[in-house]
């Protein structure tokens, strides 16, 4: 059940839905919602975007976190590296 749910969300990409079952999936799923999850901070970070974006993105990062947090650390030292002069989406997405 939880694969097919996960199937769907992927399928769809369907981000805003996926929030609603994010905890159950990562306890059930959890390489595919972070996969999903690390897929799309990466695919939106393409373009710049204001802080307000960058705070959505880092909902994703810190949701990875809460999980498996050497992921989500990992995910960020890439960030850092890859975008250096993006000062406001590295306080955003800063893990604590």
């Amino acid at each position: 059940m939880y694969n097919q749910l996960m199937n769907y969300f992927i399928k769809n990409n369907d981000m805003i839905m996926i929030k609603k079952y994010e905890n159950i999936l990562f306890h059930h799923t959890p390489k595919q919602i972070t996969s999903l999850y690390e897929n799309y901070i990466y695919n939106s970070l393409k373009n710049t975007g204001l802080r307000e974006f960058y705070r959505e993105v880092a909902y994703y990062l810190k949701a990875i976190a809460k999980y498996n947090h050497a992921k989500a650390q990992e995910i960020y030292d890439t960030l850092i590296l890859k975008y250096p002069k993006r000062p406001a989406m590295i306080e955003e997405l800063k893990l604590k």
